[in-house]
């Protein structure tokens, strides 16, 4: 599957939380929440697995209590760019997929370029952890990652 996400590079926090949640049905509700996560973790260094799911779980608000900053236990269907369907197994039932895939050991400080963030966010989406809301968590992860490297005050933004 191909999957290559876009980004933009923009100076706010607001910004960058419009663009990460305009993709998506329900927006704009969540714009403020997504602001609130980025603006808290800004200082964080290295990425951790209880982040990335009270990042989901606050963003996530109104999702069912069971599934807030919870890893998906149900198989999950992506649709391809060329319109094929595959299932994703649940991330929890594959030994090691999220430890080796080293989404949660990733220090900001060993990012090299851009390319290392898109690559991470990439990887990401297509564990797609969560039952909804993978790409706001990775949104917020990456704008993160990318404040810390770009040293200016600008972030990185998916922009699908």
């Amino acid at each position: 599957m191909t999957f290559n996400p876009t980004f933009t590079r923009v100076d706010s926090i607001q910004e960058c939380a419009d663009l990460i949640n305009k993709p998506h049905e329900d927006y704009p509700q969540r714009i403020e929440a997504t602001v609130e996560m980025i603006d808290f973790h800004l200082l964080n260094d290295r990425i951790t697995e209880s982040m990335c799911k009270a990042i989901h779980g606050h963003i996530m608000y109104d999702m069912e209590p069971r599934f807030r900053g919870a890893w998906r236990r149900e198989v999950a269907f992506l649709r391809k760019c060329d319109g094929d369907i595959i299932a994703l197994t649940p991330p929890f039932m594959i030994p090691g997929e999220i430890e080796e895939s080293q989404l949660f050991t990733w220090w900001f400080d060993d990012i090299i370029d851009k390319s290392d963030i898109i690559r991470w966010y990439r990887e990401f989406e297509m564990i797609h952890p969560f039952m909804d809301g993978n790409g706001r968590v990775g949104g917020v992860i990456a704008a993160l990652a990318s404040h810390n490297f770009f040293n200016d005050g600008s972030m990185l933004a998916p922009c699908q």
